[in-house]
């Protein structure tokens, strides 16, 4: 084990430890893997004694690189690990020297690369089944309406199950960020991986609509929020030059997921049936999740504060994510919920309804990443702001002029991107805000904890689209869509101005980078 140098209080210089570590070691030192680039030593070589001495107190020669700290590792926690010094036979006080390691750890920068780029990997298959498999909804919203079994249930019951799934997410976003803080990322998303799994495979037993609201609604939402909030406190520790390209890349994984897996799905229906459709992609979640899960790995694990800090709602700052999460919530999945029907509604065919879902989240996949990197040079802030008015913009003016599937396509792909930029960077903008402070996971969580709004916003589409719906004498049907794609493009701009008001806040100057 390499060691770097340090001297005694008594003016002697530190010796050198290449033995492998004894077993107060394991107690002393939790592994945390690459992440920090200098190595501190504290066996001390004190001429007075024949033995090491660490901090002024005597450890026992045979303990000796138990006291050593390489790249690769950390202290535990300060008094534990004096606790465990003192057990294997020091004597002295140590909490002193540790404490300083382990902040002196802490404030190695994030290295912008290495391990990061595996972690970055299992985001994107994180959110692949997280966000990705929400914005896929729209193709069972479609499917549900036209079986037997659910023969008489209204857009509003049916958009009712794909709302409880997306809620999930920010009802427990606090406890499932409180939990990855504490303990561990991996352990969390791991949970996320089996409950998704199980709500999926037994979701295709459902013969009743309540069935699919307890087990595609409520449990798959529950694992949702314990696979998708851990990553987005370990991620961002290990880039800052590039968090906005990072987070992007990570992001994307939702875009990316909703493209294949709403086609997917939709051939799956097809030539299986719905029930193995839901089986399958149950199988595939619950695999590739736990690989994720093994590779969200903390580069600095600080120690979390006793209990969730709520003096958050007293800054402004974070009363306007807050409210921008609650109110883009309520729009944020009409879109790809309901694109699959409007196609229809227009004389196009079901699959091509279900390629434009996947067009849609699959221009969201570039927007993540592409305005994600965009954001390192123009500033998070900024762009989010920018992805917010063009949101806006795409549903006021694009979508009631989209009546073929040319028009469709132009729609579907200018709001994903830009939908897909802002989504990508609340996560980067709540960093920039309030990532000093610690318990990046936990203020993370509480941000999105105003996604709850999501449980009402499809509903209340689904409504307004019921409301506006007129049943013709041959037994077909109409939609007025108007409505609800003017309460969608409100809902975007009020977002947008809520994230011009922090840059205002933040700076006047026009060309700042916020």
């Amino acid at each position: 084990m390499e060691v770097g140098t340090a001297s005694a209080s008594t003016g002697s210089t530190v010796g050198s430890a290449t033995a492998a570590p004894a077993t107060a070691a394991a107690a002393v030192y939790q592994q945390r893997g690459a992440g920090a680039s200098s190595i501190t030593v504290l066996v001390v070589e004190d001429a007075a004694r024949s033995g090491p001495a660490v901090a002024g107190g005597q450890l026992p020669p045979d303990h000796a690189a138990a006291a050593t700290l390489s790249g690769a590792g950390t202290a535990a926690e300060t008094p534990s690990a004096a606790k465990a010094l003192e057990a294997a036979g020091a004597k002295g006080d140590f909490g002193g020297v540790l404490a300083a390691v382990e902040a002196d750890d802490t404030n190695v920068p994030p290295p912008d690369g290495g391990f990061g780029w595996a972690v970055i990997f299992a985001s994107f298959i994180v959110n692949v089944f997280t966000i990705g498999l929400q914005a896929s909804f729209g193709v069972f919203q479609e499917a549900y309406g036209t079986l037997p079994e659910f023969a008489g249930t209204s857009n509003v019951e049916i958009s009712f199950i794909g709302s409880l799934g997306a809620a999930g997410t920010p009802l427990l976003a606090i406890l499932f960020g409180r939990l990855s803080d504490k303990y561990d990322a991996r352990a969390v998303t791991a949970f996320g991986a089996v409950l998704m799994g199980v709500s999926l495979f037994a979701s295709s037993f459902s013969s009743a609509t309540w069935h699919l609201l307890v087990t595609q609604g409520f449990l798959f939402g529950i694992s949702t929020s314990a696979a998708y909030i851990p990553y987005l406190g370990v991620l961002p520790d290990w880039f800052s030059k590039r968090r906005g390209l990072a987070m992007g890349i990570a992001s994307a994984g939702g875009g990316i997921g909703g493209l294949v897996l709403s086609p997917l799905i939709r051939f799956l229906i097809t030539e299986v049936g719905w029930r193995w459709a839901l089986r399958i992609v149950g199988i595939g979640s619950l695999v590739l999740l736990l690989v994720s899960a093994a590779l969200l790995r903390m580069r600095v694990h600080t120690p979390s504060t006793a209990k969730i800090d709520f003096s958050y709602f007293k800054d402004t700052s974070f009363l306007r994510l807050f409210a921008y999460s609650l109110i883009c919530s309520l729009a944020w999945f009409v879109p790809p919920f309901y694109t699959p029907t409007y196609a229809v509604q227009y004389g196009m065919t079901k699959e091509q309804g279900a390629l434009l879902e996947g067009l849609l989240n699959a221009a969201s996949g570039v927007g993540r990443v592409g305005l994600g990197f965009m954001a390192d040079y123009t500033g998070a802030v900024n762009t989010l702001t920018a992805c917010l008015f063009f949101a806006a913009s795409a549903v006021f003016i694009l979508w009631p002029l989209a009546s073929s599937f040319g028009s469709m396509l132009a729609f579907v792909l200018m709001l994903g991107l830009f939908l897909g930029g802002a989504a990508s960077l609340v996560p980067t903008v709540v960093a920039q805000q309030f990532g000093s402070k610690g318990n990046l996971a936990t203020v993370t969580g509480m941000i999105f904890t105003g996604d709850i709004m999501c449980l009402v916003g499809t509903p209340i589409a689904g409504a307004i689209i019921d409301r506006h719906t007129t049943f013709l004498s041959d037994g077909s049907k109409s939609i007025n869509f108007i409505p609800v794609i003017m309460y969608t493009g409100a809902c975007f701009l009020v977002c947008a101005l809520l994230a011009l008001s922090i840059r205002i806040s933040a700076t006047k100057r026009l060309l700042a980078k916020i």
